[in-house]
């Protein structure tokens, strides 16, 4: 897994720009380690936030994994836009597998700079360029050309 999280931090190395926000998504069972990659990668890694969920997994005989852990981490000098209105916890709408909600998207395009990418896309999202192998599995949201973009990293640790 460490080689596979260092390939991962070069690649994100490869697409980040000079300043900026990191948003990287873990599952429970991998916080940990996204966390500590973060700050190998050389970021400064930021308090995690918390998807709470309306859904999650109910492993036997333990309690219900009903939220997802994003890491934020920023690198060379890097500033929100705002702080308002931008706790670490937050309430989103659960959909398909591995789908962060819409609720995420929001929040970033409020507090994070442009330009934006998500990197493991799979559907177009207003003010986000897109990267990844699956950029369409969920098309049916559109995204507003011409507006200006900013930089938001995404993976999902646990499907690497």
């Amino acid at each position: 897994m460490q080689a596979r999280l260092a390939d991962l931090g070069r690649f994100i190395d490869s697409k980040a720009v000079d300043e900026c926000v990191l948003w990287f998504w873990s599952t429970i069972r991998f916080q940990r380690s996204a966390e500590d990659a973060v700050e190998q990668w050389g970021w400064n890694r930021l308090p995690s936030g918390i998807w709470h969920k309306t859904t999650g997994m109910q492993p036997v005989g333990l309690p219900k994994w009903n939220y997802e852990v994003v890491v934020i981490a920023r690198r060379g000098g890097a500033e929100f836009l705002t702080t308002q209105d931008f706790p670490l916890c937050f309430n989103g709408t659960s959909r398909e597998h591995s789908r962060k909600p819409a609720e995420f998207y929001d929040r970033v395009r409020r507090v994070s700079p442009a330009p934006r990418l998500d990197m493991f896309s799979r559907a177009p999202i207003e003010g986000f360029e897109r990267h990844g192998n699956e950029i369409d599995r969920f098309p049916e949201e559109t995204e507003v050309p011409g507006r200006k973009r900013t930089v938001l990293l995404l993976e999902e640790l646990g499907l690497l």
